[in-house]
């Protein structure tokens, strides 16, 4: 900015002209410190992602999706996503769909550590579509599942590692069921072991045999 110096101006302005080259300095100057302060700021958000950083990978357990998130919008500061990639932390965008699905996947049955939930059916021009309401196992979770009929009896037991895979795949198959319950187990061989216990006891009407 190209300042108006007295020698251009009548005398009675003179005192305006110096106030005004004062400012400019005093702007000039506060402009400086704005920016050693930017960038220190930027040092110390590096210096803290590193350190999120350090202590995450020295005890992932205790920093998970869920506390990175709750850190990181707690801190909310500029150039704060920058800070986060160069120390090799998650996306914000990849935390928030974890910890989404971490808590679409938690256990909501306190009687077994597992889930339950409701299939709801809904007419659409082309025709049913079913979806699943509620937690559910996440996939490659052994599991074992009793789907109930209308009067809330077992209509059929099966065990699976994709429970949303295999639910659907028994709608479209027309087994017809308003609700279920998954109970997690060890391996797939618990699974089966459990599997077989619940058809002997239930002997539920669309499973083709009881017991295998």
């Amino acid at each position: 900015m190209t300042i108006v110096t007295e020698a251009d101006v009548p005398a009675e302005m003179a005192a305006s002209v110096q106030h005004l080259e004062g400012l400019e300095r005093a702007i000039k100057a506060i402009e400086t410190k704005l920016d050693r302060l930017r960038e220190a700021r930027k040092d110390t958000l590096k210096q803290i992602a590193c350190e999120v950083k350090r202590q995450r990978d020295s005890d992932p357990a205790k920093w998970e999706s869920d506390r990175l998130l709750e850190i990181y919008e707690t801190l909310r500061a500029p150039f704060l996503g920058e800070a986060w990639k160069l120390a090799g932390l998650p996306h914000l965008q990849a935390l928030r769909r974890d910890v989404e699905l971490a808590r679409l996947y938690a256990p909501n049955d306190p009687n077994c550590d597992g889930w339950l939930g409701e299939w709801e059916v809904r007419q659409e021009s082309w025709g049913p579509v079913g979806r699943i309401l509620g937690n559910r196992p996440r996939p490659g979770t052994p599991v074992v599942y009793v789907l109930y009929a209308t009067d809330s009896s077992p209509a059929y037991c099966g065990s699976t590692k994709d429970f949303e895979k295999r639910i659907w795949a028994h709608f479209r198959n027309g087994k017809e069921f308003v609700s279920w319950r998954a109970v997690p187990c060890e391996s797939r061989e618990d699974a089966y072991e459990l599997e077989d216990r619940l058809l002997k006891e239930h002997c539920p009407p669309l499973n083709k045999k009881a017991g295998r």
